[in-house]
Formats: structure tokens, sequence, C-alpha cells
């Protein structure tokens, strides 16, 4: 599994060490930045650089900065059935009468062919503007202060339409309008969020609560404390949010403890079977039923594989209620939703869909933007893309490309000096590079002639992966490639750094990145393992990124480069990877329609530390009106909205089949191979782009990694280098798809050791990189995949009368991941190896010792895994969790 590479040297870190260290230029007279409606960003030690908030341009005014108010309007802004009226800082779109603004705020729909419009008022009030005395439809009539009369502009008359299910019900967080489509519930309205500083936002179908400081937010989310009184633990644990993802039973039961596993029932035969039937919920039925085979090893020992696995209860619930219309000129978006009772989408008893969407515009539709394989363009579209480029990057206002780069890292337009960018957070680390592609896009096609024309994409599945040459060539069509050649702003006075880039590509990257996508994420394209796609598509998506600068090898001048996480989205082929990047997710979306089995709900979207407002929750600095210019961007930037980009956004690409590779594929693509063991590393910060090598050792030896061979090699990842405070909250996955020939099998211990290494190259006797960093990396640990024995989480049942702890990851198990937080989780340890779980004697809460720490604890399977609660307190109170291995 790939992930990422170096550099980050001298300049780099004048540049990004905390604003605390130095005095920040910007506080002190601002900067000399326009102080109404402008910003100062704080560059360096003595740098710093002034721009406008969106809607405002900059100029010069002797020695003064002001922000200027732009027209909008004269870039015809509202298109068609519509007038524009410029305002400080922005525009309003005023429909016709007989015509709504749409989901994006920006074009005016046919009120009549929207097919859930239920408010038409009654009557058309004329705009007040001598010039153009014709009337229009206002949507929200407290927004304008020229209508003639506001207060009649509220009647209206009810479309007589039936309502179209009167069985159905609302997802939670809608309810349901007169018509019977499901809106949203402002949440907010309760107060849910509480205690001094607290705030509360509302998002599609839930909320979320924030606290202004010094305050903090507790374990529950919603309520606001003082640094100094946090609780450890969530008093009143939110069951629902569990229950939503289908992890948890409402009632307790004793948990189960395989005792067969890997090893046959006692006075069990080889080639015999073994039942085991259990009632987990308590509602004296049988719900889980399991069946294993024992088979015999070497004629003198047996183990036992899971051959049946049979969970009854896990069904759809019903559908839901549609949602009312989010209309677009492309067809617009309604959708309904059902969730998997008992169990996860795409499990026996949840196969199918569980989301449906239809169209609910039909009127004139609006072209889409085609994102085409760069290699494919004809040369009127590249002429036209090299036009469009040249200005976009000459444009330093909120819609040039300036500011739309500066949204990824550096400046650091977020809080706090940190990039606003989402990495190791999967699901979101897509849906968020969805919405800076989105806003790249929108920016260049203002000064695209072809409208139809997306951002095209690299498509490094080819067999040749390099870049198109015409985003790489230093000259095209007799002049400067601005593809070729982009440069960061680095000061007030115009001081400029170029991006760099090598002349030659660094191939193995690339290699490794398109392997990757072969042999690992192509292959979890489902609901249920969709987290697991998004992690597995951020990793290799590392390749490209390092590939242009470096080549593989650290260097001072990649510090402004496409490999350097902080400055990557001023190198314009970070579009160009970003549309191939977000392309992927669009082949999985794909496939997953194919196969009937779209789920795209929280459910399967969120994970159980992520919060229901999560889902709807707008991403930084997207939201912030003051940096985003783009009301497209603005109105779908959101988890929930992301997946249906066609719909809500006008963007196809133009080939999604055969796994994304080209239609004329000479990629001899790997399908086989049964990966039986995987390495789990979790990273936190690196100040340089490192190569791991995870070799094979002997427990207790602490052989040095400039003494390591390469025979005994298990695998590789490059790791990508930030000045970010970054963590992964799980583990980077590495297949091992070679054992060593003289090495242990998996039935067996054996030790990992994770060796650091700038030399990216180098798989043997390789010198070591040495920092305070690296040593606080954690060590690798083992995952299991055994033939016939897929394991995942199949329900959690916690303890009568014990709070539900708050969670953060701990362990992983197959295909999903276990959470525990709060002072509990310092008490729940995982046990890899063999010889400790054989030492364990008794059947229930079964005694153990580990290291020199004596006492017994309750140790339950987790697959190949088991968990260990080392309070025998905790442990009789009944903190226990049961985890199945299944079929």
């Amino acid at each position: 599994m790939i992930a990422y590479h170096r550099l980050i040297a001298s300049v780099f870190l004048s540049l990004t060490l905390c604003a605390a260290t130095w005095a920040d230029p910007c506080r002190k007279n601002f900067g000399g930045c326009a102080k109404q409606n402008g910003k100062c960003w704080s560059t360096g030690r003595n740098t710093h650089y002034c721009s406008c908030e969106a809607g405002y341009t900059q100029i010069r005014k002797g020695k003064t900065n002001l922000c200027v108010d732009v027209n909008e309007c004269k870039m015809n802004v509202c298109g068609q059935n519509s007038i524009c009226v410029n305002t400080k800082g922005s525009y309003k779109c005023l429909c016709r009468c007989g015509y709504v603004l749409d989901y994006t705020g920006t074009t005016c729909l046919d009120a009549n062919k929207i097919t859930d419009m239920c408010d038409i008022p009654s009557r058309c009030y004329q705009y007040n503007n001598p010039k153009k005395k014709v009337p229009f439809l206002l949507k929200f009539a407290e927004d304008f202060v020229t209508i003639q009369d506001p207060k009649s502009v509220q009647r209206s008359r009810a479309n007589p339409k039936r309502r179209p299910d009167p069985k159905c019900k609302c997802e939670k967080g809608f309810g349901m309008n007169k018509c019977g489509y499901c809106v949203d519930l402002n949440e907010c309205k309760k107060k849910p969020c509480k205690g001094r500083g607290a705030k509360c936002t509302n998002t599609e179908g839930a909320f979320y609560c924030t606290c202004d400081a010094p305050f903090v937010l507790g374990p529950c989310k919603e309520q606001c404390y003082s640094r100094s009184s946090v609780p450890e633990l969530c008093g009143k644990p939110k069951l629902d949010l569990l229950l939503r993802q289908g992890y948890v039973a409402n009632t307790y039961n004793k948990p189960i403890v395989l005792q067969n596993y890997r090893s046959c029932a006692k006075n069990v035969k080889a080639d015999a079977d073994t039942h085991q039937r259990f009632d987990t919920d308590g509602d004296k039925k049988i719900d889980v039923r399991l069946s294993w085979y024992c088979v015999s090893k070497d004629g003198s020992s047996s183990i036992s594989v899971l051959k049946k696995y049979s969970e009854q209860e896990a069904k759809w619930g019903p559908w839901s209620c549609w949602t009312s219309c989010k209309a677009t000129c492309w067809g617009g978006l309604q959708t309904r939703t059902r969730i998997c009772q008992h169990g996860l989408p795409g499990q026996k008893g949840c196969q199918g869909d569980g989301t449906s969407k239809k169209s609910c515009y039909r009127g004139k539709r609006c072209p889409y933007r085609y994102r085409r394989d760069a290699e494919t363009l004809n040369k009127n579209q590249v002429k036209d893309l090299v036009q469009a480029m040249k200005k976009y990057k000459s444009d330093m206002s909120a819609t040039g490309f300036h500011n739309a780069a500066s949204a990824h890292g550096w400046p650091f337009q977020c809080a706090d000096r940190q990039s606003c960018c989402l990495h190791g957070a999967k699901l979101q680390f897509l849906a968020w590079h969805r919405s800076i592609t989105l806003n790249f896009e929108q920016g260049l096609s203002r000064y695209l002639k072809d409208k139809t024309l997306g951002i095209p994409y690299w498509n490094w599945l080819r067999s040749n992966p390099s870049p198109p040459r015409w985003t790489t060539d230093k000259k095209i069509y007799g002049g400067e490639n601005p593809f070729a050649n982009m440069t960061v702003r680095i000061d007030l006075r115009g001081g400029m750094q170029t991006i760099q880039r090598d002349t030659e590509v660094f191939q193995f990257a690339l290699r490794f990145s398109r392997e990757t996508w072969n042999r690992v994420a192509s292959r979890k394209k489902k609901a249920h393992v969709m987290h697991e796609f998004a992690e597995s598509l951020e990793s290799l998506h590392g390749g490209p990124h390092i590939s242009m600068c470096g080549n593989g090898f650290p260097s001072s001048r990649c510090t402004i480069s496409l490999a350097n996480l902080d400055y990557a989205g001023f190198d314009p082929l970070f579009m160009l990877h970003h549309s191939q990047t977000d392309r992927l997710w669009a082949v999985a979306q794909h496939e997953m329609a194919k196969a009937r089995s779209t789920t795209w709900t929280p459910q399967t979207a969120l994970e159980v530390f992520e919060e229901a407002g999560d889902f709807g929750r707008r991403f930084q600095p997207f939201a912030d009106k003051s940096l985003s210019p783009f009301r497209l961007v603005q109105a779908t930037n959101t988890m929930r909205d992301a997946y249906f980009y066609q719909e809500l956004t006008g963007v196809k690409y133009e080939y999604l089949d055969n796994n994304g590779s080209p239609k004329r594929n000479s990629l001899s693509v790997r399908t086989g191979g049964d990966e039986r063991l995987f390495i789990g590393h979790y990273f936190s910060d690196l100040e340089r782009n490192v190569q791991v090598n995870y070799y094979l050792t002997a427990e207790g030896i602490n052989t040095r990694c400039s003494q390591m061979l390469e025979f005994n090699l298990m695998g590789s990842v490059l790791r990508m280098g930030t000045a970010n405070k970054f963590r992964l909250t799980i583990p980077e996955l590495i297949p091992v798809s070679v054992l060593a020939p003289n090495s242990v099998g998996l039935e067996d211990d054996f030790v990992v050791k994770a060796c650091y290494t700038y030399n990216t190259r180098c798989r043997q006797r390789c010198p070591e990189a040495n920092s305070p960093m690296i040593r606080a990396q954690v060590d690798p640990i083992t995952i299991y995949h055994v033939r016939n024995q897929p394991v995942d989480v199949y329900k959690f049942v916690w303890a009568s009368g014990k709070r539900v702890p708050n969670w953060s990851v701990n362990i992983h198990s197959g295909t999903h991941w276990i959470y525990f937080h709060g002072s509990r989780r310092y008490q729940i340890v995982q046990v890899a190896r063999k010889r400790d779980w054989n030492a364990c004697k008794s059947s229930g809460g079964r005694p153990f010792r580990c290291g020199t720490e004596n006492g017994e604890a309750c140790l339950l399977p987790s697959g190949t895994y088991y968990l260990v609660d080392k309070s025998v307190a905790e442990c009789k109170k009944g903190l226990k969790m049961i985890i199945i291995s299944r079929q």
C-alpha cells in the first residue's frame, strides 16, 4: 500500500514555523493591508501579503491597499430568466415570474417543471427598478428591501398534488412538509448545545456543537466546559449514534467466546462440523448461527475454520419518504434511504440498494462539464485550457488560482495556522477533495471558451503513467506553458517562488500507485468497506504527488512542489491529479450502481467516532463566504451532497468502466493473489518524507536497520512529511504478498521491524533516518487475513448499567474498526501472539498474564486478534464485547 515520500528542508522550515516563534507581520497595522474587507496572510518570519475577501478586488491608492467591490453582474453570473442585483461583496439573482432559484443559488428554473414544487406565490411583484419593469418571483422575500409589497409575497397557493406515499416516514433529522416530502429540521431551535460559550450549527439532517474560547467541547459533544473540568466519559451516551450504524444492541447479554476458534472443539474429529447458535439481543430468538469445520493439519493437530455464517436478524428497514427537490438544471436530486437493521449494507439480509435517487427537474437541461483523459484531448481543447490557465493564474482575487491553491495548505486559511485539508479522514478525505477540485474548476471555467470542458484527469493507470507532455513542456504554442510554470506569492512586495519539478519523473512511485489500485483499492468497491476503499485510495494517491520532484531522494529544491503537502496545490498538476483521484471514487460509485448496492447514508458514510452532524457539515474553507466565491461550491461542499456530483454540480467523467483503466488497456491488471497478511502501522507527524521498509526479525533480537537484508523484506511504504499536526487514526495497511523463503507461517509467531530511511530507493543496509519524530512513531502490527476465515465486526454488546465509553481507534478486525476512548481505553490492549492465547486455560473471563503484569483479565477473540481488559473488577462487571468471525 503506497503512502508518501520526503522533503521539507530549510527553506520550508523558514516559511512554515509556527507563528508564535516570531512577530506576525500582520499584527502590526494589519501588515498595511486593507482593514475593511481585506485579509493579511503571514507567510514567514518577515514576509506577508494582502488579499481581499471574496467579492472585492485589491487596488493600491498611494501607500494604502484598498479592497473595492466587484460588480459580478457584469459577468453574467445569474443566467437566463433572471436579473442580477449587485450588493457589497456579493450579488443576488432575481427570477422572472414563474421561475425559482435553484439549489446552487445561481440559476432560475421553471417552477412548473420541478416535480415537488409545493408552494408557488399567488402573485408576482415587480422589482423596483425603473429601467427594468419586469415582474419577478422571489424565493425569499425577506432578502430584499426593494419589493413594493414584501408582506404580500408570503401568500402562496399549494400545488394540488397528493402525498406520494401515505405510509412512509422521514429519516431522522427531517420532517414532512404538507406535500409529503421530507425537509430538514433545524435542531438548533431546541438549543441542544449547553454550557458557556456553546454554539449550535444546523446541518442537513442533524447538527453539531462548538465552543467559544477558552471553553472546550466535552465527550458527549453537546456540552462546553472549562479546560480544567472536562469529564472523561460521556454521562449520557449517544446510543442512537451506535444503533444507527447497526453496531449496538439495547440489551445486555453475556458475551460469546468462540471457544473452538483456530482449534477444534473438544471431542470433534477432523473433517467434522461444529454448530453454534446464539441469541445476542435477548429476544429469545436465535439470530446468529455459526458452522465450524475441523481440518487436519499434519495428522497430530487440527484447526477449526469458519464454514458458514448465518445472521438471521439483519434486514432492511422500510424506505423513507422522498426528500424535497434539490433543483438544478442538470436534473436535480431527490433521495430516499433505508437502514440495514442489526447488520451492515452489503451483507446477507441487507443486499441491494440502500439509497434511491431520482431527477426532479424536467425543464431545459444545462450541458454537463466533461472531465476527459488529458492524453485524449484534441489540439483545440488543449489550446483553450492553456489560454484559460494563463488568465486564471494572473487573477489574484478570491476567484483566482492562488486563492484556490491556498485552500489545500499554505498559507493556512483555517484557524491556528493549520491546513483546511482533510487527510487521514477516509470518506471525508474524498469528499473534501471533490470540493477543492470543483473549486478549481469553477475558477478555470470562467476563462474557458468551451464551457463543457472540465478539468482533465492525469490517468496514471496507463502503461505509461507519466503526465501528458502538454502539462510538462516549458514552452507551448510559442509561449510559456502555464501548466508547467506556477509561482507562489511569498511577500507583500510581490516576491514569488516557483514550483519545482524534475525533468525525469520518478516512475517507481507511479508504478507503486497503479499496482496498489489494481491489487488493493479496486477490490473494496462495496458499501460496507467504502471506508477502507477511501483509506487505500488516499494512500496510493501519494505516489503521483511525490513523482514530480526529488526522484526519490531528498532535495531542498522540492520544498515548494507537488511533493510537499503544504504547497502541492500550487502546482497545476494538482488539479489533474485530483481529477483522477476523484474519478477513481466515481469508478467505485459506478461499480456499486451496476451491482445495485448504492448506499450513501450516515450508516455507511460515517464512522463511529464521527458525529451525525458531520454528514451535512460544510467543509472549510469553502463554507467561508469571505474565501469561497463560487456558490456552486458553497452549496454542495458536504459529505451528504458530494456523492451526487452529476446531479448537483453538473460534472461527468467521460469514462468509468474497465476498473478506471484506459479503454484500450495495455496495462496488465493484477487480479489474483490471496493476500493473507497485512502490516498495520499508525503514523504521526514526520518532518520529512521517508521510506519505511518492514523486515521480518527474530523476537527479542534488536537488529539495526543498517544491517537488514532485502531477503527479509516484507513490505515498503512511502510516507510524506508535513509541517501540520497529523496523525493517522487508523493504521496504514501494507499488504505482504511474499514472505522470505525461510520465514514462519501465518499460524506461528513473528516480529516485524519498521526501518526508516530518507533514501527512497534503498531496500537493504539502508542509512537510518533518525529524529525525535521518527523515534516517536509506534511499532507496526500484523493483521492476518486467513483463507476461508474472513473477519468482520458483527455486533457490540455492552454490560447492563455501564456507560458506553467514548470512542477512538484501538484495534482493527477485518474490514471494520473497533473504537474506545476515555480513561477506559488504557485498560483495553490488543494481543496478537498465539502463545498469549494458548496460555489462557479457563473458558469465561480467561486468566492472562502480560509481561511483568500479574492478575487476571478478560480475553475475547476478535478474528486473529484478542481484546484484553486488564481490570478484574471491570471484567466481572461485564464490560465485554463480542466480535464474530463470519463468512
